[in-house]
């Protein structure tokens, strides 16, 4: 029996949600290799594909942030250093990037 449908269950999740995802994760990281060549176009990409894997699977985006909390830190730490800073506006833009 030959399996046609390219959306056959494999483990979790399907075969077509597998690709999507990991085309958003690829397109993701990309945006964060792309920095230094374009800048916030590519920080922008970098977040918009984010917030997309975010609202693919938001139950199982809840629970992997709450199971990998520490990583958060830095970037909390980044936007709580805008309280203290000289220039917050400035500070808070390189902070979000």
């Amino acid at each position: 029996m030959a399996i046609t449908d390219t959306t056959t269950a494999y483990g979790r999740f399907t075969i077509a949600d597998s690709s999507v995802d990991r085309v958003l994760g690829t397109v993701c990281i990309s945006g964060l290799v792309a920095v230094p060549f374009l800048g916030s176009l590519a920080a922008m990409m970098f977040l918009m594909s984010g917030v997309a894997l975010l609202l693919r699977k938001p139950a199982d985006m809840v629970l992997t942030i709450l199971r990998h909390w520490p990583l958060l830190i830095l970037p909390l730490f980044c936007v709580l250093s805008t309280l203290w800073s000289r220039q917050p506006n400035e500070t808070f833009r390189f902070a979000v990037q």
